[in-house]
């Protein structure tokens, strides 16, 4: 109750003194929430309103199109922050293999990759993807059930995490078609996180791999990308670049 008044108090004072910052202030921000969410420049605007003095109580209100993009903005950044807080508590303690980097960076990696897509592609659901951005290991690496995703976030999310999940009854060679199979019946944000994964993955490999499972997860790469195709250009992009870049690592094996 008392964060649904805070809720309609903050829009209700969006057109007073209140929320009246600088101009430098809120043309930035909404400059770079445009820059999120219309995939335009505003630059010029930002300098131009540098020498601008502060606002006073009687100065332009924002318009319906800058109170929308607030607010959707507020919206993705309380997604965000709910699901890494999550996300962290089950993962505590995992780090990434071959490194003593805790392994919420991996998903804040993944996280920060569907963000940037967002910005690249047309009608995409960053609030949604955001939050399997940040969980999309959760089921899979940790005790945390299906049930527990859906009770605290919702079921499309845990649907979308479980298909993102391989299966442990099935063999381990057909677990990777499993995942692609059960993701193209997902929505294309889905498609994306993997994508994502997988572009935040190919870095340099553990020193424990051997040239095999290098060059496996080469090849796991080019599958993923033939599976997705259409899911999301710009990242498919991104990971056809990638797999260019990781076979020097394959080659320095052999």
């Amino acid at each position: 109750m008392v964060s649904n008044i805070k809720k309609m108090c903050s829009i209700l004072y969006l057109r007073s003194s209140v929320l009246q910052l600088t101009a430098v202030r809120r043309n930035v921000f909404i400059c770079l929430a445009f820059s999120l969410f219309s995939r335009k420049s505003f630059i010029l605007p930002i300098v131009r309103s540098s020498l601008a003095p502060p606002l006073t109580p009687g100065c332009k209100p924002l318009t319906a199109m800058q109170l929308n993009i607030f607010l959707k903005t507020m919206k993705v950044q309380s997604a965000y922050q709910k699901a890494i807080k999550f996300a962290a508590e089950k993962h505590i303690g995992q780090t990434i293999p071959g490194t003593e980097i805790s392994y919420v960076v991996h998903l804040s990696n993944v996280a920060m990759e569907i963000m940037i897509a967002a910005k690249n592609s047309e009608d995409f659901d960053l609030e949604f993807a955001i939050q399997v951005a940040l969980l999309h290991d959760i089921l899979e690496d940790t005790e945390t059930t299906f049930e527990q995703v859906e009770q605290k976030f919702s079921i499309e999310i845990a649907n979308a995490v479980l298909a993102l999940t391989k299966s442990s009854d099935i063999s381990k060679e057909e677990k990777m078609s499993d995942s692609l199979n059960r993701i193209k019946q997902q929505p294309k944000e889905v498609w994306a996180v993997k994508l994502a994964d997988r572009i935040t993955n190919l870095q340099q490999p553990p020193n424990h791999w051997d040239s095999n499972k290098i060059l496996n997860y080469k090849i796991q790469a080019k599958q993923i990308l033939d599976y997705l195709e259409g899911g999301n250009e710009y990242l498919e992009g991104r990971l056809r670049n990638k797999i260019s870049e990781y076979e020097k690592y394959c080659i320095s094996k052999v």
